[in-house]
């Protein structure tokens, strides 16, 4: 701490620094430039402007419950600044009066407008500027004004009053509106939530920036017209916030690389671990033992966590790209002026609250863990309600439970640990088929080890999140739970879908309304007289199919009957008289054999000549068929 200026701590501020007290009656300590903690300690103690605080003590200020050292360097170190401005104002007035005495003289022309007199002298470049201010000053506030604050004084008083405390309302708006102009006009219009998502982890601050900041569409300008000095705590933390929003990223960035890298050796360790050396390889190269580059490298990683966290590069990114919460190196790399492969290792390696790393895709994310909650928890209501909607019995308490309970009788009824979803959104550049084609309900219906990956992953990070973060917390797994969500959401919709006489599906919306995710579609199997439904080999994988209407079905079914009865009729009279014919003797087995065989033959060649006598029939009838794609419910 620094040491103050006076040894007697029982003299006012006032009397210590020379300030005149009268004069600050009107200005409140609300508007000064003072942490929370101090400004709080002022109200609950009394003193509610300058003037109070300048007829106060060291010795009461430090006497105050909650106000320590840290506080009063705080209070003096602004009446000291304050005791500087007002030297400065006295000797400008000083020098003032006794420049313009001789214009004094001339207060009765000047009242009326004429300026004649400056012409009759001689005057100072100083006086004559001092005069051009009282030709503007008439011109503004006009004849009758400038009369009256001459010879009636008195009139205008209430008046310049009025200005002035008007001026003291508004000098906490005009300090928004600066801080506000510092900030670059790009980033003014981008959304402020993100923002404030960066500047700070703690949830109370974040809370009390966001009674200012309404909506997640809201703009940093917009919600900087809402700062108002009523709430002072407020109002104090959204001044920091907008000064906080002037920041350089690129110049952070090169500063943190300045800090991390104290010698050559490090930077060395770091660039070659980047580009996927052992350590022992590292260790060859430099002359040193493996352990030794172990050391070297923790020691990097543990300096980059401490200046990191106070930096806060990915949450800044997210905040600059206007809210994108999952971010490539090569978006990344973008506001990296040196080699970006360093700052992406060891971003990788950070272990931190607010973003993880998904190796597997490749890109940093933003409160995925919290979504993987979010998205379980409706997984696991949702569960329930198809459960009870599809038979289910056990009573909804604390031992219903969503996935041995709920997900195995939907399992046992529609196969889900089959049903494909697709990943088709083309924000998400994904390469890899496990990642693109998902069973996310695959084991959703078993629980411990045994369960699916994102349940596994959903428990661990809801039960311990700082361990479990970047192990579980990943894109990866919020993906796959998503996915499930997806799937489930389908199920509990249960629409049909009129395809009119579309058999083969092609204007269907796989999508089902999703911008992330498509489902796999059954074709038409076409229609057999005995109205079997035949399957593909990917049949459970499927999670609508298409299929005839039942009322067209039934069309197409009496037609097939028929033509069907004309071709068997014509088969058996030709099997008989061929039967009828035949002199050999043959046992009942073999009799038998002939008889299929017999009718296998002439049905093949009956065939087409029956389907082109009854070709209209025909026609007409599938001509009326109509297509639906309805859920995959086993119902085949």
């Amino acid at each position: 701490m620094k040491k103050r200026m006076f040894h007697d701590e029982a003299v006012a501020y006032g009397e210590l620094y020379g300030i005149t007290v009268d004069e600050y009656i009107d200005t409140p300590t609300t508007a000064l430039p003072f942490s929370a903690r101090v400004i709080n300690r002022f109200m609950s103690n009394g003193i509610t402007t300058v003037a109070d605080l300048l007829r106060t003590t060291p010795a009461y200020l430090i006497s105050l419950k909650g106000f320590g050292k840290t506080c009063l360097d705080e209070v003096e170190a602004y009446i000291a600044a304050l005791q500087s401005s007002e030297h400065a104002a006295n000797k400008i007035r000083a020098l003032s009066e006794a420049s313009n005495t001789h214009i004094k003289s001339f207060k009765d022309q000047i009242a009326l407008g004429d300026f004649s007199f400056v012409e009759q002298g001689e005057w100072s470049e100083e006086k004559i500027k001092y005069i051009e201010l009282l030709k503007e000053a008439f011109s503004v506030l006009g004849a009758e004004m400038v009369f009256d604050c001459i010879m009636s004084p008195e009139k205008v008083t209430p008046i310049i009053q009025m200005f002035d405390g008007f001026q003291n309302e508004m000098k906490p708006y005009i300090e928004i509106q600066k801080l506000l102009q510092a900030i670059s006009p790009q980033r003014r219009n981008k959304k402020a939530i993100w923002y404030i998502k960066a500047f700070t982890i703690n949830e109370e601050e974040r809370e009390q920036l966001q009674t200012v900041c309404t909506s997640d569409t809201q703009t940093i300008a917009e919600m900087a017209a809402r700062i108002t000095p009523n709430n002072i705590q407020v109002f104090i933390l959204a001044k920091k916030f907008l000064k906080w929003c002037r920041f350089d990223l690129r110049s952070e960035i090169e500063e943190l690389f300045e800090n991390l890298y104290k010698n050559e050796r490090a930077c060395t360790v770091i660039k070659l671990r980047a580009e996927g050396k052992t350590l022992e390889q590292i260790g060859n190269t430099l002359g040193v033992t493996r352990e030794r580059v172990r050391q070297i490298e923790m020691k990097v990683k543990r300096t980059f966590a401490r200046l990191h966290s106070r930096i806060r590069i990915v949450s800044k990114i997210a905040a600059e790209r206007n809210g994108d919460t999952v971010l490539t190196p090569a978006e990344i790399a973008h506001y990296c002026e040196r080699d970006t492969s360093e700052i992406s290792y060891l971003l990788q390696s950070y272990e931190g609250t607010n973003y993880t790393y998904d190796k597997q895709l490749d890109v940093y994310s933003m409160k995925i863990a919290d979504l993987l909650i979010r998205t379980s928890v409706e997984i696991e209501s949702i569960s329930k309600e198809l459960y009870f909607r599809e038979g289910g019995t056990k009573p909804d308490d604390k031992d219903l439970y969503f996935d041995t309970d709920c997900l195995a009788l939907l399992e046992s009824k529609w196969c889900l640990s089959n049903k494909v979803v697709m990943v088709s959104s083309p924000i998400l550049y994904l390469e890899q088929d496990e990642n693109l084609y998902l069973t996310p309900l695959h084991k959703a219906h078993k629980r411990g080890t045994s369960s699916s990956d994102w349940q596994k992953a959903y428990q661990a990070v809801k039960h311990n999140r700082v361990k479990s973060l970047h192990k579980k917390g990943t894109l990866k797994h919020f993906i796959r739970s998503l996915g499930a969500l997806y799937l489930l959401n389908i199920y509990y919709q249960d629409q049909i879908f009129d395809l009119e006489s579309n058999s083969n599906g092609n204007l269907f919306d796989a999508s089902i309304g999703s911008s992330v995710f498509s489902i796999q579609l059954h074709p038409f199997p076409g229609i057999d007289a005995s109205g079997t439904y035949k399957k593909n080999d990917d049949f459970d994988k499927c999670m609508y199919l298409i299929q005839a209407t039942d009322k067209t079905k039934e069309i197409a079914q009496k037609a097939l009957i028929e033509i069907n009865n004309k071709l068997m009729e014509k088969v058996l009279s030709q099997v008989n008289q061929e039967f009828t014919t035949m002199t050999e003797s043959l046992t009942s087995v073999d009799l038998k054999d002939k008889v299929a065989k017999a009718v296998e033959k002439y049905k093949a060649q009956l065939l087409v000549p029956i389907a082109k006598e009854n070709g209209v029939l025909l026609t007409k009838a599938f001509n009326e068929i109509r297509y639906e794609a309805v859920l995959n419910k086993c119902q085949y």
